[in-house]
């Protein structure tokens, strides 16, 4: 399930800026930051599943194949391809 800010706005009966304000506040995280969590959450499973690399990015809300292998080894500390290696050897 993809996660948009419109999504969250709509969801909470809120504008932008007030749910930006409510997540710094109680959560201590932007809605980005949320965002591109959720992403990475539901693209590891993904991986997990055996789903290809590209299909996971686009699956998962990152339209640059580039940007979410960046994303996820920054997140994962290793490639997507790499984690799901080690998943299947």
């Amino acid at each position: 399930y993809l996660v948009s800010w419109l999504y969250l706005c709509e969801k909470f009966f809120i504008s932008r800026s007030s749910l930006y304000r409510e997540f710094k506040e109680w959560l201590d995280i932007t809605p980005s930051k949320y965002i591109e969590n959720r992403r990475l959450s539901n693209a590891k499973k993904l991986l997990e599943q055996g789903e290809s690399v590209q299909a996971t990015a686009e699956k998962s809300g990152f339209p640059d194949y580039s940007h979410f292998i960046s994303l996820f080894k920054k997140r994962f500390g290793m490639t997507p391809k790499k984690f799901q290696s080690r998943i299947y050897g």
